[in-house]
């Protein structure tokens, strides 16, 4: 449900920025970006926004909704290099899925779904990218303070 609620959210998100990016282009007369420059803006909007929410006890409106905190193994807040080394592996682990697919044989896209069938089969219910970058994702006490 949180991924779904991220995705709505961050589409908005790279929307606008796209918005500002190919208005600057215009201004420059440089109207035709490549994919890569515009595939590069994207990458630094998302890692600026996991790196920034994610760290020093920060939590994206999805998380802060579904009372989700990301914490450290040990229980306390990721920072920034934490916070971006999460998404770097969540990065990694799809675009491995996807070129697998792209590549090899579309079936391969279903590995697209490793990191969270992972989490069925960890001790701790982390997702693989979580497993690789220590850290965890937990409900926080709100919410089970709020179904009591």
């Amino acid at each position: 449900m949180g991924i779904v609620y991220e995705a709505v959210l961050l589409a908005g998100l790279l929307f606008a920025a796209n918005v500002v990016l190919l208005a600057l282009a215009l201004l420059l007369r440089e109207p035709a970006l490549g994919r890569v420059v515009l595939q590069g803006f994207e990458l630094l909007i998302l890692a600026a926004y996991f790196g920034w929410l994610w760290s020093g006890g920060r939590r994206t409106l999805p998380m802060k909704t579904l009372h989700l905190r990301l914490s450290r193994t040990d229980g306390t807040s990721p920072g920034p290099g934490r916070a971006l080394a999460r998404f770097a592996w969540a990065l990694v682990l799809l675009v491995i899925a996807l070129a697998a697919g792209q590549g090899v044989h579309p079936a391969l896209f279903a590995l697209a779904a490793v990191p969270y069938l992972w989490s069925l089969f960890d001790r701790d219910r982390r997702a693989l990218y979580d497993l690789l970058s220590g850290t965890r994702l937990a409900v926080t006490d709100a919410a089970t303070q709020s179904t009591k």
